[in-house]
């Protein structure tokens, strides 16, 4: 098994403990390996929620969801249409109105790919470098 994992969350559970929140330190000596997003945002749910495994991966889980949420938005705004005859007309335009199924199935599609679901339940940075990637590349393709 990988004790990358491992190292994330003592890392975090650390600077907790100490109050150190510039410096992530495992066993006394400095990770600097990794930016401090992940170990702040862990840090911060293990103080709400306790020293757990699950506060710990509280994080990831929600930047998966996160992820899902986004590229669900994307789809109702710039999603193919589920019926040809069925078009809205706005301001900006003519519009395609989405079926919920439709974005029900691409939200699904993404959250149950098994990279996505396995990297959303670990508590490593992987997840959370994924969303924030993935979100400013939609905001560009939204803009």
């Amino acid at each position: 098994m990988d004790d990358t994992e491992p190292l994330f969350v003592e890392a975090s559970r650390q600077m907790l403990l100490t109050g150190d929140l510039i410096t992530p330190q495992f066993n006394a000596l400095v990770r600097f390996d990794k930016p401090p997003l992940l170990y702040w945002v862990q840090a911060i749910s293990m103080a709400l929620l306790g020293p757990t495994v699950g506060a710990a991966r509280l994080p990831s889980i929600l930047c998966g969801l996160l992820l899902c949420v986004a590229v669900g938005w994307t789809t109702i705004r710039f999603g193919l249409p589920s019926s040809p005859r069925i078009v809205t007309s706005t301001s900006a335009g003519s519009r395609w109105r989405i079926s919920k199924e439709t974005v029900m199935c691409t939200c699904m599609a993404l959250g149950l790919n098994i990279l996505v679901f396995v990297w959303s339940s670990l508590a490593l940075s992987d997840m959370l470098n994924t969303t924030m990637m993935s979100l400013s590349l939609l905001a560009f393709f939204h803009g």
